[in-house]
């Protein structure tokens, strides 16, 4: 009993229900957000999806959110991290995603060099007194 008590929390994590002949594919109950989050509270899961501009959708007396929005969202440090470090960060992000520990070695060891920032050249003659008197100070 135990076993289909796991399938069936499983299958409520990828899909929500049956309406008619359409099955809703994708989304996940404020409850299940909330757990990930590691809130008290759904009024700050609500707020949280407010601030990071997740769409919350309410049917009858249960809320959800699109599961990738959410994923997206929680993640996007990461992605900005990932995105100044690497070009492909995009095949890296769903290494990630998929666990694939060995594409993420992989690519972190091809494309160990950082973007390189360029240094700022002074160019009027008004930028280069106030940038020699800020060296002075």
């Amino acid at each position: 009993m135990n076993k289909l008590n796991n399938i069936e929390n499983e299958f409520e994590q990828s899909m929500i229900g049956l309406a008619g002949d359409k099955m809703f594919v994708g989304l996940m109950g404020l409850i299940h957000v909330k757990t990930i989050l590691n809130y008290k509270d759904l009024r700050a899961v609500r707020n949280w999806c407010r601030k990071h501009n997740v769409f919350i959708i309410k049917q009858g007396n249960k809320s959800y959110v699109n599961k990738w929005e959410f994923i997206l969202s929680f993640h996007k440090q990461f992605i900005e991290h990932l995105k100044a470090k690497h070009k492909n960060w995009k095949k890296i992000f769903i290494a990630y995603l998929k666990g694939n520990l060995n594409h993420l070695v992989d690519t972190s060891e091809k494309s160990g060099k950082q973007l390189k920032v360029k240094k700022y050249v002074s160019k009027s003659r008004e930028e280069k007194l106030f940038l020699s008197k800020m060296k002075k100070l």
